[in-house]
């Protein structure tokens, strides 16, 4: 059963492609670098809030691979 009353009710297929596409690369978009920026970013503060240090190396090295690790898996599970 479909939603649209009528024929002229009916997007063009040169719409729904764009909007197909525009979602396609925000979803990219997303994953590939906002998904590993904020658990990057959440893992810096929790190491922060742990009394890591914002001077240690080793907080940011962590954080640096935090980052490259989700962004790893994302590219490889999330993005086809």
């Amino acid at each position: 059963m479909s939603i649209v009353k009528n024929e002229t009710d009916k997007m063009p297929d040169e719409a729904i492609e764009n909007r197909a596409k525009t979602y396609q690369g925000m979803m990219d978009f997303a994953y590939i670098w906002g998904l590993p920026l904020a658990t990057g970013i959440v893992m810096l503060f929790t190491l922060l809030l742990l009394g890591v240090g914002v001077f240690n190396p080793l907080t940011w090295v962590i954080s640096f691979f935090t980052f490259l690790g989700v962004m790893a898996f994302s590219k490889a599970f999330f993005v086809h």
